[in-house]
């Protein structure tokens, strides 16, 4: 079973959850009126910390100078193995 790891408040969570609410607010706005502007926001603030949440994470460390998040391999990642190497499976 895979488990994640716990949820952390980060940037990334906060950000994509404003965006959320702001989404949710708007509209709530323009299709039920100024009323429905509050729980729409609220309901879109819980689904976009829902989503971060869902989100797989980055692999590596974004400040660092370690592994970038796109996939390409980063400096430490870089060592090659040779062909014969039982640590290298193929």
């Amino acid at each position: 079973m895979n488990r994640r790891e716990p949820l952390r408040l980060d940037r990334r969570v906060w950000t994509v959850a404003v965006i959320g609410m702001v989404i949710g607010g708007v509209v709530g706005l323009l299709i039920w009126g100024p009323l429905q502007m509050v729980p729409f926001a609220m309901i879109g603030f819980a689904l976009g910390l829902a989503v971060a949440w869902a989100l797989p994470r980055a692999n590596g460390s974004r400040g660092g100078a370690g592994g970038s998040g796109d996939g390409q391999p980063g400096p430490e990642d870089s060592r090659a193995q040779p062909d014969d190497d039982p640590r290298n499976p193929r």
